[in-house]
Formats: structure tokens, sequence, C-alpha cells
């Protein structure tokens, strides 16, 4: 019993853990309105990360995914997170 104890625990604490975000991560948004939503760091401003929507599908590329190169979203280095408004770590290039 313990020993499921300490693995909760760990799971727990892990999470807690802040992933530091890095220029070319992908990320997904876990807000259920933007089911989907991926984004790709292009660059660390400040306090914020400058993203670019990644849509569609292309293997050779992103891991997979296709950018939108004219559509930039600045979002703050705090909501890469988990959590219902935060995102999720999806691949590290």
């Amino acid at each position: 019993m313990a020993d499921g104890w300490a693995r909760a625990m760990g799971a727990a604490m892990q999470t807690q853990i802040p992933v530091r975000v890095a220029v070319g991560q992908v990320w997904a948004d876990n807000d259920p309105r933007a089911r989907g939503r991926r984004l790709i760091v292009k660059e660390i401003d400040g306090m914020h990360a400058v993203c670019t929507p990644l849509t569609g599908r292309d293997p050779a590329v992103n891991n997979g995914f296709v950018s939108t190169p004219a559509k930039r979203v600045r979002i703050r280095l705090d909501r890469f997170r988990p959590g219902v408004r935060g995102y999720r770590l999806i691949s590290i290039t």
C-alpha cells in the first residue's frame, strides 16, 4: 500500500514541476473550446512565447505539423502548464 501512495505522490510532484519552454517545441491547447489547436514556439520574448499555430499534417515538417507563418500569437510563459486553461507539451525538436 505504501508503494502505491509513493507512486501517486511522485506523479503529483511531477505535474507541479514547470517545463522549460524552448524554441521549436510543439504545445497543444488544453482549453476544450480550442480542441486540436497546436502551436510551435518560434521565440521567447521576455515573459511571453511567440508562437505560430500549426495546421494540417506533413510528416516531413515540424514533427508532422505544418505551420501558418502569417499568424503569430504571444502567450505568457506561466500558461505553459497542465490545466484547463493551460498547454501541454507534445514534442521537442
